[in-house]
Formats: C-alpha cells, structure tokens, sequence
C-alpha cells in the first residue's frame, strides 16, 4: 500500500506529525504451524503456504494499522480492514483524528472497489494506476513502508498484531519522550515497541562447546591453507617479473622447482627466506588437518555423511559444526537458505526480482557444500542420481549454476541423513 496525510491540519508542526502513511503488503512465509487462519497458498511460490502482512503507516514510519491474511488473498480485499484498524491519532491540540486524510498507494490497489471504500470514508484516495503511471514515483512514499516491514518480518502468528501495533501508537502518544535524543524520538520508540509486542524478537540458538570447539579448530586450519596460497602466489609473483614461470607443480616439488628456476641469479637472495618461511605453515597445517581427520573418525554422524560422494572429513565437520543440532530445523530444505545457497527475491507490487544467491549465513560451511559440489561433479567416476541430476543443469543452466544447485542439494540430503539416521542412496530405486 502507499500512505496517507491527515486532512489540512491547523498548524506546520501538527501538518508535519500528522500526515499519515498508509502501508504495503509484504509477502512471507512463515514458519509456523501450517493451516491457520491467516496462511494459504502462495502464488508466487509453488502454492506453498504464506502469510502476507498488510500495514499502514504514518510519513514517519510508525505503524498505525496491521493484519495477517492468507498468501494468496489479494490486497484489494484487504482494504478496508486495514483502514478501519487504524486507531484515533493524538494531535498536538484537539480532538484524536480518527481518520486520514488522503492514503497512497500501488498498483495493487487499483480498483474501483478500493476507491469507493476510500470515498465513504472521506478519504482522498492516492492510488497509482497500472498500465499510466510510473511505479518510480511511489517510491517517494514506499520507501517507508519497506523500513516498517523489515522491522517487523518476524512476525509471530500467536500475537494479534492490529492490537499490537494499537498498543504500541498509544503507549508512545501517553508518554513522549522528553529528551532531545534521537534514539527516543517518537518514531523510535514506537516502532521498538511495536517489534518486541508483535514477536520479531527471537532466541538465539547457543551452539554447544563441542561444536565450537571444531570450528575453532576448521577455522585456524582454513587460516594456515590461505597463508600458503598467498605465499605461493607472492613467489610466483616475484619470479614473473624477471621473465621466469613456475607452471603447474605439486606442493612437496614447489620449493625445488623454484630454486632451480632462481639457481645463480640476485633474486636468491630474496626468493629463499620465503621459502624457508613456507616450511613452518605447512607442517602446522598437516598437524591440524590430523586432528581434523581424528575428529571426523570419532564422530559417527560424519562417518556416515562421508559416504556421500563428494563430501570429505572436513565438509562434514564443517556441516555439523554449523547446524549443531539437526532438530534446528523443521524442514530439510530450509538448510540451504540458511547457508546463503537460495536465490535472492524482491516483491513488491508489480516487481518481482530474482537475483544472485543470499550469500548469508556461514560463509565457511557454504564454501564447503560448493566444493563438494564441484567434486562431485567433475571428478567423481561413480554415478549417482545426484551426479545426474546436476549434469541435466548444467547443460541447460552452465557449470557454475549446477555446482550451486548441488551444493545446495547437499546441504539438504546431509541435514536428512542426520536427522533420519539414513544412509545415502545412490540411485532412485533404492529410495523406492
């Protein structure tokens, strides 16, 4: 939705607070138990069950009015409860004022239904047309309904949020703030209240020592791996300004082949404390990946995701190190959102956006999963039913993308095998 200013106010600072801004519509889908009231089909997503909020506004960002309809009820229909939620608004002096004065909104909104709801109710409806005005000129007004919406994404189905959001506006309108510091300002203070009363808060899983303790060790062991590459590559480097190329050579053979590249020339000189200082890394890192390996072979969890092709000792400690514990999660695929390995996705009105994976969540575990991907895919000799489905993709869809829809396979078929205590199935008849 858009937003909506107050009729002509009887003086520029009461003008000022009281112009309402009429919220949107945002699309999610939430996490809670399916088949309430406020759920339904979501027709941008597979007829999965979702959960659109719709919000109301002021200029400031404050949020007057909310309700929770079933993902697949159109905003239309929603109108005229929104509107009716929003509660008398206090003025500097006078009278509450128990409605707005004109209200914006998208395209979503054009119809003659909404327009004569609006007209009933004194309302000047501001509502853009499809197919005549530009949807750039809302976003002058949009843009802070977007800020409420972020605030508020989390929002729990047990809490009725049009009471919510009222108990909120009052609580700021019977206790202003005082001070002249922005982090009490009206608009602060409301939109904190409204997120701690409408659940946007959450608890935040606490990973075991166990867990940290292995990510402690991945992380210095991923550490020592990168300083060896920047060593490597500073080296070779050094040697490509005086016309000398490496090429391709093994870890054990590198520093031989370097002093023979460098044998009788001033660079030695400056070549070969590098090299002796290449020594000390790697014999830590082969101490850690030891104890990375002794983990693994402890843990029966990661022995048993071990036999998927493509996953080694350290993707699979890096997997359970992150999730910590598989009851985290409610379905197997939300793991690969979790991880960053989902496409982005941007709604709004008439706008609808896929772009790049999140890239969120933990960085270390997502560039496991894409490695093992990549193994999987390039140098596995066994076929599998997951070998050929990321081959179907790559040949209409390239290798980079089928490495990402693997990799977010992986995360999903690993997160199974933990939570079921099954074993991996190479072929589709076996799981029949």
């Amino acid at each position: 939705m858009g937003e909506a200013p107050a009729r002509a106010p009887r003086s520029p600072r009461a003008a000022q607070r009281h112009r309402l801004q009429a919220g949107g519509s945002g699309q999610r889908v939430c996490g809670g138990k399916k088949g309430g009231s406020a759920t339904g089909p979501n027709p941008t997503d597979r007829g999965k069950a979702g959960t659109k909020r719709h919000i109301i506004t002021d200029a400031q960002s404050i949020p007057l009015a909310l309700t929770l309809t079933g993902a697949n009820v159109h905003d239309r229909m929603v109108l005229e409860e929104v509107v009716d939620a929003v509660p008398p608004i206090r003025q500097s002096w006078g009278p509450r004022r128990r409605r707005p004065g004109k209200l914006h909104a998208d395209k979503a909104y054009d119809h003659r239904r909404c327009r004569r709801a609006l007209t009933r109710r004194h309302i000047q409806p501001r509502i853009a047309r499809r197919g005549v005005e530009s949807s750039a000129r809302l976003g002058r007004h949009r843009w802070v309904v977007e800020r409420t919406l972020a605030l508020i994404l989390s929002l729990s189905k047990e809490v009725q949020p049009v009471q919510a959001a009222r108990h909120a506006l009052r609580a700021q309108s019977r206790h202003p703030p005082r001070l002249h510091d922005p982090r009490r300002s009206p608009h602060h203070m409301a939109l904190r209240q409204t997120v701690v009363l409408l659940g946007a808060i959450r608890a935040v899983h606490v990973k075991s020592a166990l867990s940290q303790d292995l990510r402690a060790l991945l992380t210095a062991r991923k550490l020592l791996v990168a300083k060896l590459r920047d060593l490597d590559s500073g080296i070779r480097g050094l040697l490509r300004g005086f016309g000398l190329k490496v090429g391709q050579v093994g870890e054990r053979s590198f520093p031989s082949r370097i002093r023979e590249l460098i044998g009788g020339l001033s660079l030695e000189a400056v070549v070969v404390p590098l090299l002796q200082a290449r020594a000390a890394p790697i014999a830590e890192r082969d101490r850690l990946h030891e104890l990375v390996m002794a983990a693994a072979r402890r843990d029966e969890v990661c022995r048993r995701l071990m036999t998927v092709p493509g996953v080694g000792p350290v993707t699979a400690l890096t997997f359970c190190s992150a999730v910590d514990d598989p009851l985290r999660f409610s379905r197997s695929r939300a793991v690969g959102a979790h991880f960053g390995l989902t496409p982005r996705r941007y709604q709004s009105g008439e706008t609808d956006r896929t772009g790049h994976i999140s890239k969120q969540g933990d960085t270390l575990a997502r560039q496991a999963f894409y490695e093992a991907a990549n193994v999987l895919l390039t140098r596995t000799s066994r076929w599998s039913a997951l070998k050929a489905w990321g081959l179907s993709i790559a040949k209409r869809a390239g290798m980079r993308r089928a490495k990402v829809a693997v990799a977010r396979k992986l995360a999903t078929v690993l997160h199974a095998m933990w939570r079921d205590g099954t074993e991996f199935f190479w072929s589709r008849e076996a799981v029949a």
